[in-house]
């Protein structure tokens, strides 16, 4: 939840997982919207206003891990774009020993073109490929990155259901988390 952005070296220029969250060309924010408005709102944690969609809730980095968990416990569904950043490896590990993994869908964010989002470059491949080590440093199994959007869920005795879905259709989205969910009997 506090995804800053950092330098990745002199590595290609690309971006956050979070940036998703604010470009309007892809408008990742607004599509989940769109996308889970048939199971109730959706929330997060940051400053209200700093992106269009998701309600926000106000927090400080006093308080935002117990706001999270809250969100978490009362969450019919629960969306993560994981990192191997400290705060997003806290939420994995609440997520986990909380007994909330069933009702989370991960989100693989394809790289973006360059020079889409004028941010600071951030190695979104070697990051996940940290997070994939941290995971299994869990007792959980990511996927490698592949550079696609990707759902997946993360089932019982290490299984794991991906669906493949289009940033840009809401539908996409939707379908690919019901799908998901489904096989996942949240």
């Amino acid at each position: 939840m506090t995804d800053e952005l950092f330098e990745a070296g002199a590595q290609a220029a690309v971006i956050s997982p979070s940036a998703y969250l604010k470009d309007p060309n892809y408008r990742f924010e607004m599509q989940l919207v769109k996308a889970m408005r048939w199971s109730g709102p959706v929330i997060g944690l940051g400053h209200p206003g700093e992106a269009l969609g998701i309600g926000r809730i106000l927090t400080n980095e006093d308080d935002w891990k117990s706001a999270a968990a809250k969100l978490a416990e009362m969450a019919t569904y629960i969306i993560c774009i994981p990192s191997s950043r400290p705060g997003t490896l806290w939420e994995i590990d609440y997520l986990l020993h909380g007994g909330f993994i069933r009702k989370t869908t991960f989100v693989m964010p394809a790289t973006p073109p360059q020079g889409l989002f004028r941010r600071k470059p951030f190695a979104l491949k070697d990051d996940w490929a940290r997070l994939v080590i941290e995971a299994r440093n869990r007792g959980v199994f990511f996927p490698d990155y592949q550079n696609e959007n990707l759902l997946f869920c993360l089932g019982p005795e290490h299984s794991l259901r991906t669906e493949k879905f289009n940033l840009t259709s809401y539908r996409s989205l939707r379908n690919g988390i019901r799908r998901l969910t489904k096989k996942m009997d949240v």
